[in-house]
């Protein structure tokens, strides 16, 4: 959408946090409908059962709420599906609120871009509705995803990542000697005494 125009109430969501919050709200109208006895019927996925789906899209929500350090109540399976995910996706949304989507966050021993991290529940929220048969606004997701990747774009540029401290700085290609032989003479100023203590951390 151009900068330009003004959103209108059909317009796509404007950032992944407020694609989420739209997901979750398609999330919500597709598992309203479960009952305990459904939980045993085979969905149109054919690896997953109701509960098993359910036990799925949980761990995907409970995964993304503890990247942003969401602070998760403990799992009631005798609450209703639609209880339970509310349960844990609400505080995983305002957790990703509070923490924002610029920079990395960690996902197991890797990085991962905190944008792309936040976009997942949409994903998620997505193959629950197809396994449960119901519609999913493939239009606005279509937008949703350019609107990802266009940011991935602009953000993965060096100048952006070094501007915000993401790496330890960059320096011009023409001072590349300079720098390497400051850096080397600072080596070499130096008895070379072996690891004191911890070595440097990446923040």
């Amino acid at each position: 959408m151009s900068p330009d125009l003004r959103p209108g109430p059909d317009s796509p969501p404007t950032d992944e946090l407020d694609s989420a919050e739209t997901a979750l709200g398609v999330l919500q109208q597709v598992v309203h409908t479960i009952a305990a006895d459904d939980m045993s019927r085979q969905t149109p996925c054919t690896e997953f059962n109701v509960a098993e789906l359910t036990d799925h899209l949980l761990n995907s929500i409970t995964v993304i709420g503890g990247v942003a350090d969401a602070d998760l109540p403990p799992r009631d399976e005798t609450e209703s599906v639609e209880q339970q995910i509310i349960a844990a996706a609400r505080p995983t949304l305002d957790a990703w609120h509070r923490h924002g989507l610029n920079g990395m966050v960690m996902v197991g021993p890797n990085e991962a871009p905190a944008a792309v991290m936040a976009g997942v529940l949409s994903i998620v929220a997505r193959q629950s509705a197809q396994a449960r048969g119901e519609p999913f606004d493939e239009e606005a997701d279509a937008a949703m995803r350019a609107l990802v990747e266009g940011q991935i774009e602009a953000e993965s540029m060096p100048l952006y990542l070094t501007a915000r401290l993401y790496d330890d700085g960059i320096i011009d290609p023409r001072d590349t000697r300079t720098v390497l032989g400051i850096a080397l003479s600072a080596v070499h100023s130096a008895p070379v005494e072996g690891r004191r203590g911890f070595g440097v951390f990446r923040m």
